[in-house]
């Protein structure tokens, strides 16, 4: 009995495949030596960018604790407008309103890290936010964020122009690290952004140029960026302990390569060496690791940029969160209105408002600690920080497994130690803001700009009328902040009118931060957004070997652990990541 099968089909040969004419070097099987170049390289060019960013991190950190006030305006001198408005209360009387069009508030996260910081330093015994009460030492930053900021940003533009310009024969790997010392250079313009607004604000050209320089070199980078998904070549280490995807590109493979389709797409095809083993390209590590880079990039700078100006803050801060904000309330007010209409005949009216009034009340509560602590300045902080440890983490890795990419590893290292001009002039160039620093104290007169008694706080600033205007508008706010008219009070029974007033008290509440609820609201909502970005950067760029690694270790030190706790939110938390990953 002679049995009848189904041939299946071969697969299409990559013969038809090939490459360019001239792209022969642009083989990923091709044997390409990677030759050092300490002028991209080099340990005095690495250190001058790395170490530039870390020191503008540095000051940022240290004006944060020690100078920084929320209480003080970032944009002084601003033309006060106050408009006349009748409006209806909640009590349904007629009260004449003024508004202050571009008053912001003090961030509440910020000025509860402030109070935290001031009792913290009263309980050590020192003196609260001592450094305001030097104008020098606030004029030393200034002018060292500065000279930082000046050097980086045209430091970085040269380095990417330099790179561009020899993108037919610089290798694969040297294309990386000037990836990496250009994303050190827009941290610190970012660290000088956040540290010069208020300074900023009294210069706009100065502002301008440095805006449209900080967007040129961003894009620049991102244009630099997009071939490095291409780089699968670093996967040691103990995110590999069951897999290692082949890469696409070899350290020593021109850039001229990446910035061709046909070249880019018979490099990914070749590599496998089987069409049907080819993975999803969305799916390499390399893809995924540049994509979360250019997400940080971007989101990062539209931070600065409008945070940077007047117009921006207030736009955000009133038109979009002000609107929002009212169409919530005006959501309260239908519910509590459809209570009122469906428990009109009822005694026990108190079930109904604890399934429907609290939820909603944290659901607003959680949202608002969140757009809070994203436009809060500890917020910017700590963006900077992450991306920090970013760039360090993958600049570190990378330079650790450069003795694997070339023939003679003695040799290379030998060549990387020279120090010659081109490496010493980057280091020089790192100390310039620091003598400008030093310069500073030598100075009789300081900078108007930073002279504590011409500050203008947010309430301190305005004369007597603009005091009278600013309360009479906290108290009878209009939601929306546009100058219509509205009647948020719903139809509600006189005995319902309290409890609307309350809640409506405490949703309008600018001082919400003084709450007794709201540490244990900020620590959840920052340990929500923790774990998320965790979940998702660790699914994204670890491969499945090192989760379970990772969450076995988490369960383990669950088990360890002495704090009760933390250890039952660990164990689920790494159980639950355990199950879901083996699906």
């Amino acid at each position: 009995m002679v049995g009848i099968g189904i041939v299946a089909p071969k697969p299409e040969s990559l013969v038809n495949l090939t490459l360019p004419e001239g792209q022969e070097d642009c083989d990923p099987h091709a044997v390409l030596i990677l030759e050092p170049d300490r002028d991209i390289g080099g340990r005095g060019v690495i250190a001058s960018f790395v170490g530039s960013g870390c020191l503008a991190l540095i000051i940022v950190t240290i004006y944060y604790l020690f100078v920084f006030d929320p209480k003080v305006t970032q944009f002084p001198d601003r033309k006060r407008t106050f408009s006349k408005r009748r409006t209806t209360s909640l009590s349904r009387q007629d009260t004449i309103q003024w508004a202050a069009q571009d008053y912001v508030p003090p961030n509440p996260v910020d000025e509860y890290m402030y109070e935290l910081q001031v009792r913290l330093y009263r309980f050590v015994g020192w003196k609260p936010r001592w450094l305001p009460g030097k104008p020098k030492i606030e004029e030393a930053f200034r002018r060292c964020i500065l000279g930082l900021s000046d050097l980086q940003i045209l430091t970085g533009l040269c380095v990417l122009i330099a790179g561009f310009s020899a993108i037919e024969t610089i290798p694969a790997y040297y294309w990386q690290l000037i990836v990496y010392v250009a994303w050190f250079s827009n941290l610190t313009h970012q660290c000088g952004l956040i540290f010069l607004r208020r300074y900023l604000h009294r210069k706009p050209w100065e502002r301008t140029w440095r805006v449209i320089l900080i967007s040129v070199l961003m894009i620049l980078l991102i244009i630099a960026m997009v071939p490095s998904m291409y780089f699968n070549w670093h996967d040691n280490g103990i995110y590999d302990l069951l897999s290692t995807p082949a890469s696409a590109a070899q350290p020593a493979t021109p850039m001229r390569c990446f910035y061709n389709h046909e070249t880019r797409h018979y490099m990914h095809q070749k590599t496998f060496g089987h069409p049907n083993k080819v993975p999803k390209f969305a799916a390499t590590r390399a893809f995924q690791n540049v994509l979360i880079s250019l997400v940080f990039l971007v989101t990062s700078y539209v931070t600065r940029v409008i945070k940077l100006f007047n117009s921006s803050s207030t736009f955000f801060r009133y038109q979009v969160r002000g609107r929002a904000g009212y169409a919530v309330r005006r959501f309260f007010a239908w519910i509590l209105w459809k209570i009122d209409t469906v428990t009109r005949h009822k005694i026990d009216t108190e079930p109904w408002y604890l399934f429907l009034e609290n939820p909603l009340l944290t659901f607003y509560f959680f949202f608002r600690v969140l757009l809070d602590i994203y436009a809060s300045v500890i917020s910017d902080v700590g963006w900077l920080y992450a991306g920090t440890l970013l760039g360090l983490w993958r600049l570190v890795a990378e330079k650790q497994a450069e003795a694997d990419f070339v023939e003679d590893e003695r040799a290379f290292e030998e060549e990387d130690r020279v120090m010659d001009f081109g490496q010493l002039l980057p280091l020089m160039l790192l100390a310039s803001p620091v003598f400008a620093t030093i310069g500073t104290f030598s100075h009789r007169s300081v900078s108007d700009a930073t002279v504590p008694s011409e500050r203008i706080r947010v309430v301190e600033g305005l004369d007597d009328e603009d005091r009278q205007a600013k309360a009479i508008s906290d108290t009878t706010r209009n939601p929306d902040h546009t100058g219509n008219v509205h009647k948020l009070q719903p139809p509600l029974a006189k005995d319902k009118i309290n409890r609307w007033n309350r809640i409506h008290f405490v949703l309008e509440d600018e001082q919400y931060w003084a709450a007794p609820w709201f540490s244990s609201a900020l620590f959840t909502v920052s340990m929500a957004e923790l774990s998320i970005f965790l979940v998702v950067y660790i699914n994204l760029v670890i491969s499945r070997g090192a989760r379970t690694v990772f969450f076995q270790g988490l369960l383990a030190i669950g088990h360890t652990s002495g704090f009760a706790t933390a250890t039952p939110w660990l164990e689920t938390f790494s159980r639950c990541m355990l199950a879901w990953q083996w699906q």
